[in-house]
């Protein structure tokens, strides 16, 4: 039988083993907590540091030093060995903007998420600053990444697109971009107008189209510029062409050529209306086919006829005559008369106002075109 003293001793070893126990735990805990933390710690990409603030006689806040830092620290902002040395140790003329932010971290206790950059580190920072420890202690753990390239290629992107938007809107040719839409057997069919740049409208007369199929714009668009484009997605090969639009009323001169991504659909559309060059060249292949006419013919009439007949098939007339007017009798004799299809011959002799106006006769009568 157990005495009392023997109970007693029993149960303050059990209470000792008990407790060791706990604490063994305990401590087993910790430095496996501890170990996945310095993992992660020296692990990460991104720069990580504790500090804590230094200050002077009057309490101000004018320098920090390194309390631990991680392996990727001085790759992130360069800096040599730091940890228990101060910041200006390292960098004299660090700005005290840097001081500031941190400072008030570590006495607000409100975390901080900022880019900002450094002339002396010569880097720009995305960093992450939260206050550790007891208020006191005034200390700040700081998560940064060096972004110094990447701003640099945003500005490099910004510079870019505005030296494009500055020749996108400065050129007298019309431009947009389109996504090119298929049908179920693989034909563009239609195409959607993402971007138009100032020049367009002059060139088409359109206006409010951005993010509309062409097809609800012009209804009667042909079905060739649709083809054309979806060729250019398909084929990734940019082409030069002039057609007309007939629902426009223009000729154009269009260089097509892909953007981005093949599945995108996506095409850059430069193009010039150039009717009137198409009628200077009709005009003056008109005048050719006359003057080839003319060296051929022996006969007047037949000269007329030849001319008459190419005249009215050029402007698609009813009639082209040729006559001579005879003031005198207020009559005009008509020589020669080319009919279309179906028309009758208006060769004879008539009344001047029966063809033209009072206005129209006077200006023949004094040398004017009419």
């Amino acid at each position: 039988k157990w005495t009392a003293e023997e109970v007693r001793l029993a149960e303050a070893t059990a209470d000792r083993t008990w407790a060791a126990l706990v604490q063994a735990r305990a401590e087993a805990s910790l430095r496996a907590s501890e170990e996945k933390y310095y993992t992660l710690f020296d692990s990460m990409d991104e720069g990580y540091c504790i500090i804590q603030m230094v200050y002077d006689s009057d309490g101000k806040a004018v320098d920090w030093r390194f309390i631990e830092t991680n392996s990727a620290f001085h790759k992130q902002n360069g800096l040599p060995e730091s940890t228990g040395k101060k910041m200006k140790e390292l960098v004299p003329d660090i700005e005290q903007k840097w001081v500031d932010l941190y400072n008030s971290v570590a006495v607000s206790g409100k975390s901080l998420r900022i880019e900002e950059s450094s002339v002396p580190l010569g880097r720009t920072f995305d960093l992450y600053a939260f206050r550790v420890g007891k208020p006191e202690e005034r200390k700040v753990a700081v998560l940064f990444t060096d972004i110094t390239q990447r701003k640099k290629a945003e500005r490099a992107l910004a510079e870019s697109e505005e030296n494009y938007q500055t020749l996108f809107n400065s050129i007298d040719q019309g431009f947009c971009t389109i996504e090119v839409v298929f049908n179920e057997e693989g034909v563009g069919c239609d195409y959607i107008i993402l971007q138009v740049n100032e020049a367009f409208v002059k060139q088409t007369g359109l206006v409010d189209v951005i993010g509309r199929r062409i097809s609800e714009i012009l209804p009667g668009h042909e079905s060739h510029w649709y083809e054309t484009y979806g060729e250019v997605v398909k084929s990734g090969e940019s082409t030069r062409f002039e057609n007309v639009s007939e629902e426009l009323g223009r000729y154009y001169d269009v260089y097509a050529f892909p953007i981005g991504k093949k599945e995108e659909h996506r095409v850059g559309v430069l193009f010039q209306d150039v009717a009137d060059r198409k009628r200077r060249e009709a005009n003056q292949e008109l005048l050719v086919r006359v003057a080839d006419r003319l060296a051929d013919t022996e006969h007047f009439m037949d000269t007329l006829g030849r001319v008459a007949e190419k005249v009215g098939l050029h402007f698609r007339a009813k009639h082209c005559m040729f006559g001579e007017v005879m003031a005198d009798r207020s009559e005009v004799d008509v020589l020669h008369s080319w009919n279309a299809e179906g028309k009758p011959s208006l060769v004879g002799v008539y009344q001047l106002l029966e063809f033209m106006t009072p206005r129209q006769v006077d200006d023949y009568l004094s040398g004017t075109t009419t």
